[in-house]
């Protein structure tokens, strides 16, 4: 969570009603990374973008939330088709983001969309129904799952050592 990249939604909408509280927040909670966090925004990559969903018993449809963030991801975060070099100038870089000169219609910067649904119980933090919008490298070829799975693999391997 202390990444400039994980972003807390909330609660995920039970009701229709609920929605459009949804989505403002939202917009507001990715608006506010972007004017508060000048090291990790405006975006120099194409991202991956996954869902966290801390599972409860009336859970919703995942595959609608992306339907409903990515359009906002798209409009606030305006992450890049192609990616930007490191020290690119900042002029250039506002240039750049601005979103008819980036992207033509029907295109984006966000190369695949991946859903967890976590079973924690009794977490504080993350009570039953919360959303975690998580931005990664759009380059990544492998799922979250096979990452966490070699790490497990490894770590119960009694012959290895974490290098330093």
């Amino acid at each position: 969570m202390s990444s400039g990249y994980v972003f807390d939604l909330g609660e995920m909408p039970a009701r229709t009603g609920d929605r459009a509280r949804f989505v403002e927040r939202a917009k507001i909670t990715l608006a506010e990374a972007l004017r508060s966090n000048l090291d990790h925004f405006p975006l120099r990559s194409a991202v991956g973008l996954t869902i966290f969903y801390v599972h409860r018993s009336n859970s919703g449809d995942l595959d609608n939330m992306f339907r409903t963030l990515l359009p906002i991801v798209i409009d606030v975060l305006a992450p890049p088709i192609e990616d930007r070099h490191p020290w690119i100038a900042a002029e250039l870089l506002a240039e750049l983001s601005d979103r008819k000169f980036a992207v033509s219609p029907g295109q984006t910067g966000v190369q695949f969309i991946e859903a967890v649904s976590l079973a924690m119980d009794r977490d504080p933090e993350f009570p039953p129904g919360t959303l975690m919008l998580v931005l990664s490298n759009g380059m990544r070829h492998e799922s979250w799952w096979n990452t966490a799975e070699s790490y497990m693999d490894k770590q119960a391997r009694s012959d290895y050592r974490e290098p330093y």
